[in-house]
């Protein structure tokens, strides 16, 4: 057991997971679905009592798939959307779709090698783990880290140092041709980060959402986070009280938030913390789905045909996927 007590701050009540993170709802920006409060670091989880409960869905246990490899998990709203390959597709398109308009306004993209950020964009698999349920698969954990093994980071260093000085000057043709090839009213694959796929997408977020809210006000997720938080609380973390909130300090040792981090993931492992969280709110999500099926397989349908256009750019520019 270890002590923790001279590195770890209590937090009061009120803390509340956002409405934006990591969890990208395809064709939704995927900043929509948010983190979860179940972890040791940054949250604070509401434990009074285990009040209502019941979804009022009535069928099948919802599918809910964790993936230990790509450590995603995909929930019944998803397949309304797209699939992590096809948002590479998307982003690819969106780049194949700038290089174009740059090269029409006559400017060059920028890019030391145009086809190769390109071409990575289509092939990297450097997704966030999804920890929209908190943290699991403690051996990931141990071995990765909560942000997963080192993200390829092209960025600023993808541009020459001219295009990095005309950017700075707005009036610059550069600087023009970039705004212009950037704007909405110029793009067809709109970047997906920014939540711009599509004009309906707002009743597919709101599936998230809603089912979110409603799944944190459920016993069986109050139950759950207990559950996980009593395990917390016998590996030496301060137990709870009406509420917990376990924040590690800035200054806290890399090693002990190292180690915070994997024990979440363990106590969710041993207890099925985020199975348990995934298949309450994935019920919500069902009967959601059942009051705006007609809305979503509309999106799905659009997002079907955004995908093979997208497809058919990128073949069209030489690229594999």
């Amino acid at each position: 057991m270890i002590d923790v007590s001279d590195v770890i701050e209590r937090t009061g009540p009120g803390g509340k997971r956002p409405v934006a993170g990591p969890r990208r709802p395809p064709l939704a920006g995927r900043a929509v679905r948010a983190w979860v409060a179940v972890w040791v670091v940054g949250c604070v989880l509401v434990l009074v009592g285990c009040q209502g409960g019941g979804s009022g869905y009535e069928g099948p246990a919802p599918v809910v798939e964790f993936d230990s490899v790509s450590m995603q998990v995909r929930m019944p709203l998803d397949r309304y959307g797209t699939s992590p390959a096809e948002e590479r597709l998307l982003v690819g398109a969106r780049l194949v779709e700038y290089r174009n308009c740059m090269t029409q306004a006559g400017v060059d993209p920028a890019w030391l090698d145009p086809d190769e950020v390109i071409a990575e964009a289509l092939t990297r698999e450097e997704l966030m783990p999804d920890w929209a349920f908190g943290f699991w698969n403690a051996d990931y954990m141990a071995e990765n880290g909560f942000e997963g093994p080192p993200a390829r980071q092209r960025n600023a260093e993808s541009f020459s140092p001219e295009h990095l000085q005309a950017m700075e000057d707005p009036q610059s043709a550069f600087s023009q041709a970039w705004n212009l090839c950037s704007s909405a009213g110029s793009v067809k694959f709109a970047p997906v980060d920014d939540g711009m796929i599509l004009a309906k997408w707002e009743v597919f977020v709101q599936g998230y959402r809603e089912s979110n809210d409603k799944a944190e006000g459920d016993g069986r997720w109050k139950a759950a986070l207990k559950e996980w938080s009593d395990c917390l609380a016998g590996k030496g973390y301060p137990p709870p009280g009406d509420w917990a909130g376990f924040v590690l300090p800035e200054d806290t040792p890399a090693e002990v938030q190292a180690k915070s981090h994997v024990d979440s993931a363990q106590c969710s492992d041993d207890m099925g913390t985020a199975r348990k969280l995934a298949q309450v709110e994935a019920e919500y999500q069902m009967v959601y789905i059942a009051e705006h099926e007609a809305e979503l397989s509309e999106i799905q349908r659009m997002a079907r045909e955004l995908v093979a256009e997208a497809e058919a750019l990128v073949e069209e520019a030489g690229f594999s996927w």
